[in-house]
C-alpha cells in the first residue's frame, strides 16, 4: 500500500511538472521566411520609445487575452534602407509593448511573449541598425510579421564584424 502510495505520489509530480514545462509552440522564423511573409523590409536605427497613449495601442493581438500582461508602447524609428516594398516616410512608428512588471512582478510569466527592447542609444557614439520586417495590417498599421506577442523575431539587429570583435 505505502509503495503504490508513493508511486501514485510520484507519478502525479511527473505529470505535473512536466506539462507545466512545455514551452508553448513557436515558430521558426528564418531571414527567408521573414523577408517572403513581409509586405515591407526596412533598415532602420532607433530614436525613441514611450508609453503609447490611448489612440495608439489599437495594435490587433490574435488572442485578446495576451493583452492583459503588456503595456503598449511607441518606438520612433529612423529609415535608412528600403529593402522590400513601397515606404516613403523618413520615420517609422512602431508599436510594441513592454512587459508590465508591476502588475506581474519579476518574475514574469512562463512561455510567455518575445518582446522588442530597443537599448537607449542616445549617450553611444554609433548607433545600431535594425533590419525590421513587416506587415500592413488591413487598418493600415504596420505591424511585425511575427505577430505581436512575438515581435522580436521580427527585428534584427545589425552588427559590424569589425565592432563584434574586440575583446575577444
Amino acid at each position: 500500500m505505502r509503495i503504490a502510495c508513493s508511486i501514485a505520489v510520484l507519478a502525479y509530480f511527473f505529470v505535473v511538472w512536466s506539462t507545466a514545462s512545455i514551452p508553448r509552440p513557436r515558430p521558426t522564423w528564418p531571414v527567408d521566411k521573414l523577408f517572403k511573409e513581409s509586405d515591407i523590409v526596412l533598415v532602420v536605427s532607433h530614436l525613441s520609445t514611450r508609453d503609447a497613449t490611448i489612440g495608439e495601442a489599437k495594435a490587433p493581438f490574435d488572442d485578446p487575452d495576451d493583452q492583459r500582461m503588456l503595456t503598449p508602447i511607441r518606438s520612433t524609428l529612423k529609415t535608412l534602407i528600403v529593402l522590400k516594398g513601397q515606404y516613403l516616410e523618413k520615420e517609422v512608428l512602431l508599436n510594441h509593448h513592454r512587459f508590465d512588471w508591476e502588475k506581474y512582478g519579476q518574475k514574469g510569466i512562463g512561455n510567455g511573449p518575445n518582446l522588442v527592447v530597443f537599448e537607449d542609444t542616445s549617450k553611444k557614439l554609433v548607433q545600431p541598425s535594425y533590419m525590421i520586417f513587416l506587415r500592413r495590417h488591413s487598418n493600415g498599421m504596420l505591424l511585425p510579421v511575427t505577430g505581436m506577442f512575438d515581435p522580436r523575431f521580427s527585428v534584427k539587429q545589425l552588427v559590424d564584424p569589425e565592432m563584434n570583435s574586440y575583446g575577444k
